[in-house]
């Protein structure tokens, strides 16, 4: 891959170079897909002294844990359904929606639930070209109780040295708490 002077080029050509690196970036993940199910394959990953593909992909490869889970799912897909490494190199799927989906059929598989080859194609046909929001809604109407399933954390983010955001899932009594909180404050 050649290194460009992005600053030099128009915005006409800056946006054609964007479109041919993403183009590149799908193949890419392709490639890498190929190379994570070799490694599984062989289990090379356990030669190297790892435990899991998923051991191997975040302390080896330096993935973060929710990339390393997306690939692995991806892969692990792709294997079954081999159709999705065109879609995903279109771009009508993407890494996160194959995890959504991924996470479904493991739910489901949880409640004795499995699902042939076919019937996963169809799935993924569904949702081609969906956000992972969509995917996810789509989903939650076959099984609702998936997204439902456990507490949900709570996430912090710091916004300056004095606030952070909070953002939990509460029910109407945790609601009126908090309003009655909220009134006393004021």
């Amino acid at each position: 891959m050649k290194n460009i002077d992005l600053k030099v080029l128009s915005n006409s050509e800056l946006l054609n170079e964007t479109v041919k690196a993403v183009a590149q970036e799908r193949e890419l993940t392709n490639l890498v897909l190929e190379h994570l199910r070799e490694i599984q394959r062989r289990r090379l990953y356990a030669t190297l002294g790892y435990s899991s593909m998923f051991d191997y992909c975040t302390k080896h490869l330096k993935y973060c844990p929710a990339s390393a889970q997306l690939r692995i799912d991806a892969m692990r897909l792709s294997s079954e359904v081999p159709e999705i490494r065109d879609s995903l190199e279109k771009g009508s799927l993407n890494l996160s929606v194959i995890g959504t989906f991924q996470k479904f059929i493991r739910h489901e598989k949880a409640k004795k639930k499995i699902y042939s080859t076919e019937e996963k194609k169809n799935f993924l046909k569904q949702v081609e070209s969906k956000s992972k929001l969509d995917a996810e809604k789509f989903f939650a109407a076959i099984s609702p109780e998936m997204i439902a399933e456990g507490p949900r954390q709570e996430k912090k983010r710091i916004i300056s040295a004095t606030q952070s955001e909070i953002k939990f899932v509460a029910d109407d009594r945790l609601l009126a708490l908090i309003d009655q909180m909220k009134a006393k404050l004021i």
